[in-house]
């Protein structure tokens, strides 16, 4: 057999993914843009969507990998699946990459797709904007080429896509199979409250399961190899349904219907609940669902806690990261805030890790410099933040739980005893464990166990202004 013959009918991997998905979904700032683009994304990378009818597919999730039996269908696939997606999802970008391998050698083929798409990633020409290039009226939302009107504006055929109602009500419908008859998702970033208006906050929390590398496949038989990376997948996404399902039941269950509230501790942050169509409307969104990762879109002030709801949900190893930004913040900016502060969190371990950042950062600044800037003493080796913390146990000192359910308790920094004196202790607090000295000596007792700490943890660290600058945005849910 002539090497041509044998490489012709050689099996096949292609990997298929999607170019900044993130930069799709968020290229727009309104909600309900938001939802389709998300909608459609996931569809062009669904195996029963853009991808129905193409090869075996031996991964699903945010990289496809898909098996033919020679190269040439393998090809046609991808030409007739770009074909889909060029029409269907207008402007989304996805990358294809073909691996030919011999019999016992497909994990050597899965580094090399992989290897593959990073590098033609990495070596992408920008795409050239040539929907409607010949028209000269531009669109009113994404400065591109219009194509046609929509309620009178110009609009390219990417915005026409994303206003398609069509497309937006799937979206709502799938979701909404979540739900009971009672409740409802919001549509627009408006209604995650009554009393919403300029000086409320909006939480993105962003969670990523860890997916096995390459490396982990080598020892195992092709075989072997396609049914782990299938349980794999399918492993992948129950956890990603199951996270959404509790956050779900955990805001429902604190849900006084009568009242149209949303309850928790501090009562002063419990959160009043929109109707809409007779239903009341969740103050929460999960934004983008996949095998991989879950984004979620919510109040500011439960943000924390349905964050560590769904780290505790699932037996994968995950972390979150959340954003808590103005009302009216770019969504887009906040997913990357959100982003970054879930791969700070990951960082410190093998999962369960919780990080947060109230506010924006400035476009060119990265989260190490702004805590080192602003969560240090001058002149002294110590931190003013914990942050990320382990979930923990409300028993495990220096534990997000403990943060939450003692620290910030009502026999600790929600207590009658600090109650009108948090601004005292965060003055303190930046002065370091002598700012912490004279505020005892003025008669002001820390929370156990931070009193026999001065503050500090072994001296170098505190979680008191963590606490602090939460006091007045978490609500509990329990």
């Amino acid at each position: 057999m002539n090497n041509t013959k044998l490489r012709h009918n050689m099996p096949t991997l292609t990997g298929i993914e999607v170019v900044d998905p993130s930069k799709y979904i968020f290229s727009l700032n309104r909600l309900s843009d938001c939802i389709s683009a998300s909608f459609l994304v996931n569809w062009a990378i669904d195996t029963q969507g853009a991808l129905a009818g193409f090869g075996k597919v031996i991964k699903a999730g945010r990289t496809v990998l898909l098996e033919f039996p020679d190269i040439d269908k393998a090809r046609i696939a991808v030409t007739i699946y770009t074909r889909r997606v060029y029409d269907g999802v207008p402007g989304l970008e996805v990358i294809a990459t073909h691996n030919q391998y011999e019999s016992g050698c497909l994990a050597q083929a899965i580094a090399k797709v992989y290897a593959d798409l990073e590098s033609a990633k990495l070596g992408q020409v920008p795409q050239a904007v040539t929907l409607g290039l010949s028209v000269t009226a531009t669109c009113q939302i994404t400065g591109l080429p219009a194509v046609d009107l929509y309620d009178g504006l110009p609009l390219s055929k990417k915005a026409l896509r994303l206003r398609d109602q069509s497309v937006y009500l799937s979206a709502l419908e799938q979701m909404q199979q979540l739900l009971d008859d009672n409740f409802a998702f919001p549509r627009k970033i408006n209604d995650l409250s009554q009393d919403w208006d300029d000086s409320s906050v909006l939480g993105v929390v962003y969670i990523e399961t860890v997916e096995p590398t390459s490396a982990q496949y080598r020892s195992l038989s092709d075989n072997e190899i396609k049914k782990l990376m299938q349980e794999i997948s399918a492993a992948s996404e129950k956890s990603s349904q199951t996270m959404v399902k509790s956050i779900i039941a955990r805001a429902v269950a604190r849900i006084d219907i009568k009242q149209a509230q949303l309850c928790g501790t501090p009562t002063v942050l419990e959160v009043k609940l929109k109707q809409m169509d007779d239903k009341l409307v969740l103050p929460l969104y999960p934004l983008i669902v996949n095998r991989n990762t879950l984004v979620l879109v919510c109040d500011g002030r439960i943000a924390l806690d349905l964050a560590e709801t769904a780290i505790r949900a699932t037996k994968c190893s995950v972390c979150a990261g959340v954003a808590l930004v103005p009302a009216y913040a770019s969504l887009g900016r906040a997913y990357e805030l959100a982003r970054a502060l879930h791969f700070n969190a990951k960082l410190q371990g093998n999962g369960g890790y919780l990080d947060w950042h109230v506010g924006l950062l400035r476009p060119t600044e990265d989260i190490a410099s702004m805590r080192h800037k602003n969560y240090s003493v001058a002149g002294q080796p110590i931190k003013l933040t914990c942050r990320p913390y382990r979930i923990g146990s409300p028993d495990a000192v220096e534990s997000w739980s403990w943060v939450s359910r003692t620290l910030l308790g009502t026999a600790g920094l929600r207590g009658l005893n600090w109650q009108h004196s948090l601004k005292k202790l965060s003055s303190a607090v930046h002065q370091g464990p002598e700012g912490i000295r004279k505020l005892k000596s003025d008669g002001l007792m820390l929370p156990a166990p931070l009193e026999q700490y001065e503050g500090f943890i072994e001296g170098r660290r505190t979680p008191l202004l963590d606490a602090i600058e939460i006091s007045d945005l978490y609500l509990l849910l329990d």
